[in-house]
């Protein structure tokens, strides 16, 4: 299996529009995401909160349509289960954002990165990473002034990661981002394989002394 990741990097930041209301995340408002998605991103999205993320929604006819929440380093940041980057200080990174079904196609996704782009201007860089496949974030990004930095190729070879970075044009003469395999995900999945292994061994064994 090979996931190709784009890691974007903020240039030109354009003030993109759309008829939705975009205010932050807070405790009072949080679980008005519930109306399109499931109650366990309420818990998620409160340990972000607690984490000192920023969280953004986006309103559509009154009804919460869209997320997305900024990390701010030093810290490392996730942009795939595998694979983490490393955020300076001063440098943001925006992840976890989805638009209802019933939403997209309406300028929002761009619209709430423009506002993100704009309430954190203070940034030295602001990243945003998106599959290679996924043609409708691409757009998305790149409207608001988002350029291709990085492509970060993932291989998993017996479910260990293994993973390549190579730096785009006209990033050619910048040091290529830190990143690493992020371990503990990689151990959590290892033991759940063992578990599942163990448990397929004793029910084979209890087969045949039945």
């Amino acid at each position: 299996m090979i996931t190709k990741s784009i890691v974007f990097s903020l240039e030109n930041s354009m003030h993109i529009q759309a008829s939705v209301r975009i205010t932050s995340v807070s405790n009072n408002n949080i679980k008005d995401v519930l109306s399109f998605q499931p109650s366990r991103y309420v818990a998620i999205f409160e340990r972000f909160l607690r984490q000192g993320d920023v969280g953004y929604y986006a309103y559509l006819d009154g009804k919460c349509c869209h997320r997305s929440w900024l990390q701010k380093g030093p810290q490392w940041v996730s942009i795939n289960p595998f694979i983490q980057m490393k955020l300076e200080k001063n440098e943001g990174y925006i992840h976890y954002c989805e638009t209802a079904p019933w939403a997209r196609g309406k300028g929002i996704y761009p619209a709430v990165l423009s506002r993100i782009a704009e309430d954190h201007e203070n940034l030295c860089n602001l990243f945003i990473c998106v599959n290679s496949e996924n043609k409708a974030s691409l757009r998305g990004v790149e409207k608001v002034g988002f350029k291709e930095r990085e492509r970060v190729d993932l291989r998993i070879i017996l479910r260990i990661p293994f993973y390549h970075v190579s730096v785009l044009s006209p990033f050619c003469g910048v040091p290529c981002r830190s990143y690493r395999v992020f371990w503990p995900f990689i151990i959590r999945l290892l033991g759940t394989c063992k578990g599942k292994l163990v448990k397929k061994v004793f029910r084979k064994k209890g087969n045949e002394n039945a």
